[in-house]
């Protein structure tokens, strides 16, 4: 069995695969307790079919990544942690220091490269932060942006509205402008990440041409995938880019 991690600051996700078939995942919280959780599960697994092989990608602060580690060291024979690298295949990272580009970044863009067959892309993760990142032909990244996400953007105003209790942002919009402090947030909020994806979708196709695929993930991925038209979702995507280079031989 092979165990694929996508640790990030908040939130880790993993799922487990034998004969490459997910045969299953979940996700806890990136803490102490959920960290817990996952050993509890880890310990049962690993009792019952060794897990040969842990693959990680961590944007975690070292120490959650060492107490990821110390979990994973009881129940899997090798851990590897995965770094970004200057290419894969014809995949070129375009930052002036590669190894400075996030991980997760860089393995939801192999899976979407891979997923398009090479074409030029657009790839979103919505997350904590949104990243969007801009892949143009032959493989070129152009580099991409990286902002606050919904929940980030909501409760920053949050702090300095008393009256706002916006709970979900993408439940019930409707993409005017709000009639109640709580609706006019959700709606700026919606519309400054759409405007985002949108505008750099509008640059990589002014020199890419109209065929460009969209590749969304990330919690407020579904969202976005429900008004850009032609977007893919994949809750996946940077797992995904693991197996890919396992699948390659090209972990490092």
């Amino acid at each position: 069995m092979i165990l694929e991690v996508d640790q990030g600051n908040t939130r880790t996700k993993w799922r487990i695969k034998q004969s490459e078939v997910v045969i299953r995942q979940g996700a806890t919280s990136a803490c102490l307790k959920g960290m817990s959780e996952l050993e509890s599960f880890l310990k049962a697994a690993g009792e019952a079919t060794p897990i040969k092989l842990a693959c990680i990608s961590s944007v975690a602060n070292e120490d959650k990544k060492k107490l990821l580690a110390s979990v994973l060291s009881k129940w899997c024979k090798e851990i590897k942690f995965v770094s970004t690298q200057k290419k894969y295949r014809d995949l070129k990272n375009g930052y002036s220091h590669p190894e400075s580009l996030g991980v997760d970044r860089w393995l939801a863009m192999i899976a979407a490269f891979k997923a398009g067959c090479g074409k030029p892309c657009l790839v979103v993760d919505a997350g904590t932060a949104i990243t969007v990142d801009l892949i143009a032909d032959e493989g070129c990244h152009q580099g991409g942006y990286i902002g606050p996400g919904l929940s980030m953007m909501s409760s920053s105003l949050n702090t300095v509205t008393a009256s706002a209790q916006t709970n979900s942002l993408v439940d019930d919009l409707k993409g005017v402008p709000g009639r109640s402090t709580d609706d006019a947030i959700k709606e700026a909020c919606s519309e400054m990440a759409l405007g985002l994806v949108l505008k750099s979708l509008e640059y990589l196709r002014a020199f890419s041409g109209p065929n460009v695929g969209i590749f969304i993930t990330g919690g407020d991925g579904v969202f976005l995938s429900r008004v850009i038209s032609d977007a893919t979702y994949s809750k996946d995507l940077v797992l995904d880019g693991i197996s890919a280079l396992r699948e390659d031989g090209l972990l490092f």
